[in-house]
């Protein structure tokens, strides 16, 4: 919309949430979007529209389309989410039994290694007394006659002994070869275990990484999605009502802006819409439409006022500049001011810095200063006064009395905060009328 704020990425609705990280660190997946399924059809957070009308629904093929394909992408970000949280659970319980099987195989390396050493000091000794014993005539050899008995006594019971030690060492190195062997296996069982936790963590890893850019590319498409809804909302028609949704908005904030300006006059959105039903359908006169920045597509210019017809007979006061009519004046826009009126009370409805009679946000605000000339604007009588006051005609004034009931009846919105003006001097606002 013209002079207003674009619509939000689909990171609005969570402004706390931070981006999702592509490290292997914990990412925080974040909150979309500013399309919102509701109870009643999607709610779409537009700031360039009142807040009061976010849950107004509305109905047109091209805000279906858009909203369908916005819940396939949304579903398409939940899947996404889904597959993130699996994946990071598996690495929360992947991590810890990764570090668990680590711990005990440097247990079983630093037993194997002891167990190593003692069986290679054990085997050297074996060695180192087996050849000893060679050198000295070997284990089991016949005992010299020539020796004397005491002697040969004392030959054989050291004897003796140095094969009972070599059998003790034979044992021993026997026992801790089978205990080697034992923390081998203990060894490469764990290895493996540990071996096929990592290649489920390397999995882990990769699907979390693939459900962080499959939420990311989500996130990118709702954002267009988001914007194409917010844009097709404004077009669209208003379920219940006989109004454009972005005409409903332009009747919405022109009360809240004179709520603000002028809480005496107390204008409510459906008397404006009352009376921009009776001129000009809603900015629909001649074909016109009224687009998402609240401009008609073809000016709306009334007939000329030259006395004729039934109307009173004004000379031209604009050179034709707003109703392209040099010689008489013509009601011009969608609450059709003739060019006089609007030089007195024409206002920037949308904040473009222009004050257009043929945007609807523009002569909505405008309509409503002019109306707010008889305050307080409630009852039946004070209402019918401002109508003539538009158009001195009591018919006129019952048509729009009768349509402002009908708009009481047809969408009652939620209260809302009187619109904080923008800097700037105040507008100036013709004093109100005494009462009749």
């Amino acid at each position: 919309m013209t002079g207003r704020t674009p619509p939000p990425g689909p990171e609005a609705l969570d402004p706390s949430s931070p981006p999702a990280e592509t490290t292997s660190t914990t990412p925080t997946d974040p909150t979309p979007s500013t399309t919102v399924p509701g109870p009643a059809g999607p709610v779409v957070v537009d700031p360039r529209v009142s807040p009061r009308l976010w849950a107004v629904p509305v109905d047109d093929p091209d805000y279906r389309g858009a909203t369908e394909q916005y819940r396939l992408v949304d579903s398409r970000l939940a899947q996404a989410r889904a597959a993130f949280a699996a994946a990071q659970a598996s690495l929360e319980q992947l991590g810890p039994a990764e570090a668990r099987l680590t711990g005990r195989l440097a247990e079983l390396e630093r037993r194997r290694t002891k167990v190593a050493a003692r069986l290679d000091a054990l085997r050297t000794g074996v060695r180192e007394l087996a050849v000893a014993q060679y050198v000295q005539g070997g284990l089991g050899t016949p005992v010299d006659p020539g020796l004397d008995l005491g002697a040969v006594t004392d030959r054989r019971r050291r004897r003796v002994l140095v094969e009972v030690a070599h059998e003790e060492r034979l044992a021993t190195v026997a026992a801790l070869s089978a205990v080697q062997a034992d923390l081998d296996a203990a060894w490469e069982s764990t290895a493996a275990e540990r071996a096929e936790v990592q290649r489920r963590a390397t999995e882990a890893d990769v699907a979390r990484a693939r459900a962080i850019s499959d939420a990311e590319q989500a996130r990118a498409e709702l954002a267009v999605l988001a914007a194409r809804a917010a844009d097709a909302r404004l077009e669209a028609p208003v379920v219940g009502l006989d109004m454009a949704f972005v005409v409903l908005d332009a009747y919405v904030r022109a009360a809240d802006v004179l709520a603000a300006e002028a809480p005496g006059c107390r204008i409510r959105w459906q008397v404006l819409a009352a009376v921009g039903r009776t001129e000009s359908t809603h900015g629909t006169e001649g074909g016109a439409r009224v687009l998402g920045s609240g401009q008609v597509t073809r000016p709306i210019i009334g007939i000329p006022l030259d006395g004729t017809r039934g109307t009173m007979a004004i000379p031209d006061t604009d050179a034709g500049t707003l109703d392209r009519d040099p010689v008489w004046e013509r009601a011009i826009g969608p609450m059709q001011f003739i060019p006089a009126s609007w030089r007195s009370y024409g206002r920037d409805g949308n904040l473009d810095g222009v004050a257009d009679p043929q945007n609807v946000y523009d002569a909505a605000l405008a309509a409503a200063g002019y109306l707010c000339r008889v305050q307080p604007l409630e009852g039946d009588d004070a209402l019918r006064r401002a109508f003539l006051l538009y158009n001195n005609s009591r018919v006129y004034a019952e048509v729009v009395l009768e349509r402002t009931k009908a708009y009481d009846a047809a969408l009652a919105l939620p209260p809302g905060d009187p619109i904080v003006l923008p800097p700037g001097p105040p507008p100036v606002l013709p004093p109100p009328l005494p009462p009749a």
